[in-house]
Parts: structure tokens; sequence; C-alpha cells
């Protein structure tokens, strides 16, 4: 579950992929919920917002293709990949079409292993940091 106190705000994010005004407002004010899951081949991780959003990426490192996220001006399908798979960190890539650019983003467990950071970067210089803990 989403740690707000502690998270920054997703809106430059979701300005610079084209989400609209209202929509980002929203998807600041829900405490989202992660949910990670892995089988022997995918990685599933859902994201419960202001709207669903499923991904099954496979472990290999492989492109899986899906649609744009909801509430933004892209069309079309993206790609996205595992860059990085290890016990404490996991990284991914996502690939939007026609110049939309790119995402990546880099989930790292904590020490203690009750929580996790969540960058979400769109370049070097635009990025954000969010922090969720485990609901025990």
């Amino acid at each position: 579950k989403l740690d707000k106190a502690r998270s920054e705000v997703y809106e430059p994010i979701l300005a610079d992929m084209g989400v609209t005004y209202l929509l980002r407002k929203a998807a600041d004010a829900k405490t989202s919920i992660l949910f990670i899951t892995k089988s022997a081949t995918h990685l599933t991780i859902k994201l419960q917002t202001w709207v669903t959003v499923e991904d099954c990426i496979p472990l290999d490192g492989s492109w899986a293709t899906k649609a744009v996220p909801p509430g933004s001006r892209m069309k079309g399908d993206c790609r996205v990949r595992l860059t990085k798979v290890s016990a404490s960190e996991l990284e991914m890539l996502t690939e939007f079409p026609d110049n939309w650019g790119i995402l990546r983003d880099t989930l790292t467990v904590a020490a203690d292993g009750n929580s996790f950071s969540r960058r979400v970067a769109r370049s070097e210089s635009l990025a954000i940091t969010r922090y969720f803990m485990r609901e025990l």
C-alpha cells in the first residue's frame, strides 16, 4: 500500500505522458495498492489506483506488448520488458509509440523486507519516487 506521507506526487510524470489534469489529480488523491506475483516464466504486476493496470512480463527479458495506459493522449500499443530481476531489485522499461518516449520503473526492496521504493523515470531529469508498505 502506498505510503503517501513519504511519496512524491505522480503529477509531473503523468503530465509528461499526456494525462488530463483531472485524472492526474485523481491519481495523486487515491492511495495506490501494488500486487506483484511471480510464476516460473512471468512476473505479474497489478497496480490499483483510479484505474487498475496489470502487466504480465516475461522473466527472460523479452518484450510484451500491451495497450498504452488509459487516460493519456497516447494511442496504440506500447512494449514493456524486465531489464533487471534480483532478490532486492526489479526494473522494467516501457517504450511508448509515436515518439512518446520511455518509462523506467525501478522497485527496490528495503533491508527490512516490509517496504520498497518505486522510482518512476521518464528521463534523467524527470523522475519521482514512491514508497510502498507491505500490508501484514
